[in-house]
């Protein structure tokens, strides 16, 4: 019995820890490219996050629900030069790319 209750207590701690978010630093987009499956963002400062195989870009899906808002969002803040950063979840289908779940923009209150 105890042994059951160790493992499942595991599993619901493995998978807290699996969802659990990255942040990246507050930093101004320095490039945006726009594909069939979603838009990669690249900021000025950009380290490795999610344990994905790639660190030169973070993957917004065109899939997911609230993409319009927040690729407007980001290519307001691209236009403009003002910085932002993202929260980050998970890596894309392909396992390359950290996965943007939420655009912070530092126009608001979110950078003060």
């Amino acid at each position: 019995m105890k042994k059951t209750v160790f493992a499942l207590l595991s599993l619901v701690l493995i998978h807290n820890n699996a969802q659990a978010a990255s942040y990246t630093e507050v930093s101004e987009i320095k490039a945006i490219t726009i594909g069939t499956e979603g838009v990669r963002v690249k900021l000025r400062t950009m380290k490795q996050y999610e344990n994905c195989s790639q660190k030169d870009w973070y993957f917004l899906d065109t899939n997911i629900k609230n993409f319009d808002t927040m690729y407007s969002g980001l290519l307001s803040h691209k236009a403009t030069k003002e910085k932002i950063f993202l929260q980050l979840t998970g890596c894309d289908s392909s396992n390359k790319y950290p996965k943007i779940n939420h655009v912070y923009l530092c126009d608001t209150t979110w950078c003060q």
